[in-house]
């Protein structure tokens, strides 16, 4: 019932770690991370009219054609009398009445919408500057437990969070410092649509 629509969701997650200098290790490293969110919708509401008999018939790009089958079919009356000559007409269940030009007209202007595609991205980052903790693996200190795996695969930290890390002494207090912490955040949504009420 979906097969119309098309969605694909993907997540990007950034970690860097930037060792301080030899010669200035009191100004502490530098850690990154970020992430980026895109979200794609397409939706072909073609394929969705199409589901349709009738629908279809409207929204065909072809000339009208009129049907040739037959309204109602001729079976016999006594399916089991064999010598029976008797007959009667019953309604083809798979008959469709074709459309007039007037109706078409009328249909493609409601079935003008053919399709519509929908994007959506957010990106977030976080620049750290003046951090003091060591790493062990993958950016991560096993010992103090940070930065913690949360930040490494791009979450966002608080004000709360990072005035935590200088209370705690992972922050650099040297007045020679003068790098800012930094984040920045965009969200952008672009919907686009086509609309086709005639060949």
């Amino acid at each position: 019932m979906l097969d119309w629509t098309t969605i694909r969701a993907s997540y990007t997650a950034i970690y860097n770690w930037d060792a301080a200098s030899l010669l200035a290790r009191n100004l502490g490293n530098t850690i990154m991370n970020g992430q980026t969110t895109n979200l794609n919708g397409e939706f072909d509401f073609n394929q969705l009219y199409n589901k349709s008999k009738y629908l279809r018939l409207i929204n065909n790009e072809g000339p009208v054609q009129k049907s040739t089958e037959p309204k109602r079919l001729q079976v016999k009356a006594n399916p089991k009398d064999t010598a029976s000559k008797k007959m009667k007409w019953i309604r083809n269940p798979k008959w469709q009445p074709a459309p007039g030009e007037a109706t078409r007209f009328i249909g493609r202007i409601f079935l003008a919408l053919k399709r519509v595609g929908v994007q959506w991205n957010e990106d977030l980052g976080t620049i750290l500057p003046g951090y003091l903790d060591s790493t062990q693996f993958l950016g991560h200190n096993f010992r103090s437990g940070e930065p913690d795996w949360g930040f490494i695969f791009g979450a966002q930290p608080d004000s709360n969070k990072i005035n935590g890390y200088g209370a705690r002494g992972l922050l650099t207090h040297d007045t020679l410092f003068n790098d800012l912490i930094r984040q920045h955040f965009s969200q952008r949504i672009n919907v686009t649509a086509q609309l086709s009420p005639y060949p």
